[in-house]
């Protein structure tokens, strides 16, 4: 376990080391492969949902800030993750990209029947 934790360092050093906009990205994208156990590690290396969607966002990556819904609920709460849906939203609308506007229903509908 040790080995895993001084190896996770050593690749969001090289990442940081690419620009902080490279680690949204990479960050966001293993979310969505990553155990929820393992997201307490992963966010204390890279930085919290909240830091990292932002950026995502900005960057275009739409999915990826979509990746960080759900862990953003859990760290940060329902309000928070509904703003931040909210931006993501906006900016799908805006590109007009209707697959990630249905992701956005149905990760919605989910959190609401929950």
């Amino acid at each position: 376990k040790e080995d895993h934790s001084r190896l996770l360092v050593s690749v969001t050093r090289l990442l940081r080391s690419l620009g902080d906009s490279v680690l949204a990205i990479v960050c966001a994208d293993c979310v969505r492969k990553t155990d929820s156990r393992y997201w307490p590690a992963l966010f204390t290396a890279c930085g919290s949902p909240s830091q990292l969607l932002p950026a995502c966002i900005e960057l275009g990556r739409l999915q990826s800030a979509a990746a960080l819904l759900l862990p953003l609920q859990h760290t940060d709460g329902l309000e928070a993750c509904a703003a931040a849906a909210d931006q993501i939203r906006a900016a799908a609308q805006a590109r007009g990209d209707r697959g990630l506007l249905q992701q956005l229903d149905d990760f919605q509908k989910r959190q609401v029947s929950a």
